[in-house]
């Protein structure tokens, strides 16, 4: 893909969106939150383990 160039994605999809931006956020929301709590979740494990080990 565009190597170097993270905006390229970006532009793409924006360009596909015109006139359903709104939908576009009523779908993306909901999984962006999804993603967050799994992500938050998963950390919260890792440093309940990490500091429960004595290893490095």
């Amino acid at each position: 893909m565009n190597q170097g160039d993270l905006s390229g994605f970006a532009k793409a999809v924006c360009q596909r969106l015109t006139s359903r931006e709104d939908s576009f956020v009523h779908v993306v929301t909901p999984l962006a939150f999804a993603y967050a709590d799994c992500a938050t979740q998963d950390y919260r494990v890792f440093i309940e383990h990490f500091l429960a080990t004595d290893t490095p």
